[in-house]
């Protein structure tokens, strides 16, 4: 596993902005109940989206910042595959998941280091190696993932 700080602040809070957006977009709908929504394809939107929203909308009205984890690049046997999200708030609690559950934890204390800093960071995982197992634990997470984790705040 390796980790490091991200690059390009300004274009990472830019894809914040436009997930969160999305996100707020969606709420808006769904307060104004199925009738009020005109989304062309809000069944897949909301089954990608929804699970994020009450933490989100939790942590927002508190005015509080999260992580949001975006699995950007798989390679071998993983749960999830790019394009999958995963809201992280500064206590831990987490919506969404990235991985069969082995990297939750791990990617939770990254994602503190990125709320505290606002800083993005990439993280990768490699548990296709012997030297890995521990993460892996038998579990199915035997692949490679590229996760961006980036800090979601009230100003954005």
């Amino acid at each position: 596993m390796r980790a490091g700080p991200g690059g390009a602040s300004s274009a990472g809070a830019r894809a914040v902005s436009a997930i969160l957006l999305t996100i707020s977009i969606i709420r808006a709908r769904a307060d104004r109940g199925r009738n009020g929504a005109r989304w062309h394809n809000r069944p897949h939107v909301e089954a990608f989206l929804g699970p994020l929203l009450p933490l989100f909308a939790r942590e927002r009205a508190a005015g509080r910042a999260l992580a949001l984890g975006l699995l950007v690049h798989t390679a071998g046997s993983t749960y999830r595959k790019p394009g999958a999200l995963m809201l992280i708030a500064a206590d831990g609690e987490y919506a969404g998941l990235l991985s069969g559950g082995c990297l939750e934890s791990d990617l939770r204390e990254h994602a503190r280091t990125v709320i505290l800093s606002g800083e993005p960071r990439a993280v990768h995982y490699d548990l296709r190696t012997p030297d890995e197992l521990l993460w892996g634990l038998g579990l199915g997470c035997e692949g490679a993932m590229h996760i961006l984790l980036l800090r979601a705040g009230p100003e954005n």
